[in-house]
């Protein structure tokens, strides 16, 4: 989630969008040289609800699984230098990542096939 700095224009953020979008292709996994971002969804903040923190723009990434996220977020040459162009543009930001997988602490409402928040994630990215 962002929030652009005020004087941040339409044209500026329409620029990350595009620069974002193209990520889908560019990011490529050293070992393999094959694309790994499975799927991606951005937007404007249009919540009526007054918790959004200030938060403007949202842009979420889906990945096959924890190796290829931690590559994306650790080691991708395409992601990092997307960071260097939005970062002079951006007045706060905040990260989320989920696991559909994991809801609570318990499986015994919904059952096995789900991990918990107790169940080891990728030690290495923590």
């Amino acid at each position: 989630m962002i929030e652009f700095k005020e004087e941040v224009t339409a044209e500026q953020v329409e620029d990350v969008y595009n620069r974002w979008s193209s990520l889908k292709g560019l990011c490529v996994r050293s070992d393999s040289q094959k694309p790994y971002i499975t799927k991606q969804m951005a937007g404007r903040n249009i919540s009526l609800e007054k918790l959004t923190g200030g938060f403007t723009h949202i842009f979420i990434e889906e990945f096959k699984n924890e190796q290829d996220r931690n590559y994306y977020l650790k080691k991708d040459p395409a992601h990092r230098d997307f960071g260097k162009i939005v970062e002079p543009l951006v007045k706060s930001a905040q990260s989320v990542q989920n696991d559909d997988d994991i809801y609570f602490d318990n499986k015994s409402w919904y059952g096995s096939r789900c991990r918990t928040l107790s169940e080891p994630a990728d030690a290495d990215y923590f």
